[in-house]
């Protein structure tokens, strides 16, 4: 139990001390299907999705809205019993019934979920992986020992096939380029600062902490 908690929530590539950050295994407590959805409404899926498609809306000056987060609907939907939401391994019971000879079949009874799908798999793969293990490698000396050297090892295993594909390596390369493209100063401390922020920046002296 402890390796898998470990490889989900605080992986080998992973240096949580340089975030000063805690695994938080926010999943763990909740055994029915509504702890589950209120768990996504409150930490995980939904404030990172709200936050990722109001500031895509809001850069190209588009008012976007997400209907389905009425809070009547979010209220009604919540208080449905588990198996209106997920039944004999179909999910979204109640919203495929309710859109029955309203929308094509072929669309209401899909079970795979896309959203806007790149080739990744075989830039990383077959035309580009070079490109991948360079960009990896300038994003590890640029995390600053947040990501491990294990990130090369999976990304090895992922262009090889030995393991199946994933878009992490894409996260890797992205953070490395955040945090070069922002001067990003690690480790943190507690407060979220760099642990030299006060010595290295004189408007933080002692005397005026």
């Amino acid at each position: 139990m402890e390796v898998v908690w470990r490889s989900k929530i605080a992986p080998a590539w992973l240096d949580l001390n340089s975030l000063n950050a805690k695994p938080r295994a926010i999943y763990d407590a909740y055994d029915s299907l509504h702890d589950h959805s209120l768990a996504q409404l409150s930490y995980s899926n939904l404030p990172k999705l709200l936050h990722w498609e109001d500031r895509d809306s809001m850069a190209h000056s588009i008012e976007s809205r997400v209907p389905f987060l009425d809070y009547r609907l979010v209220e009604f939907v919540l208080g449905l019993p588990d198996e209106y939401k997920l039944s004999d391994g179909i999910t979204k019971r109640v919203l495929r019934d309710g859109m029955s000879s309203i929308i094509p079949d072929t669309i209401r009874d899909r079970m795979d979920k896309k959203g806007f799908v790149t080739p990744e798999e075989v830039w990383l793969r077959e035309q580009q992986p070079e490109a991948f293990i360079q960009a990896l490698n300038e994003a590890i000396e640029a995390s600053h020992g947040v990501l491990g050297p294990e990130t090369r090892e999976e990304l090895s295993a992922i262009i090889s096939g030995k393991q199946a594909f994933s878009f992490l390596p894409w996260r890797w390369i992205s953070f490395g380029a955040w945090v070069k493209r922002f001067e990003v100063g690690l480790p943190l401390d507690a407060r979220g600062l760099r642990q030299d922020h006060f010595t290295a920046n004189p408007a933080f002296s002692k005397d005026k902490r």
